[in-house]
């Protein structure tokens, strides 16, 4: 999975970043066995899978500090 990242900071208080994630459009794979009791004891009863494709995306945020930032 490729994720990128802009964040500015120049000015006071203000924070700006643009992101993209998922850019290679990788698709996500889950697979479940499920047993009809404890694993051990019992036969395996079927095997779940799921395929999921979110793609890729883009975002923009906008970010402001409120309060006396002097520590």
């Amino acid at each position: 999975e490729v994720e990128l990242f802009v964040e500015y900071k120049g000015l006071p208080f203000w924070s700006f970043r643009a992101y993209a994630g998922n850019l290679l459009d990788r698709k996500a794979e889950r697979e479940r066995r499920i047993y009809d009791a404890a694993r051990n004891a019992a036969p395996l009863n079927f095997i779940e899978t799921r395929s999921l494709r979110l793609g890729p995306y883009i975002g923009f945020s906008v970010r402001r500090t409120f309060g006396d930032l002097r520590l």
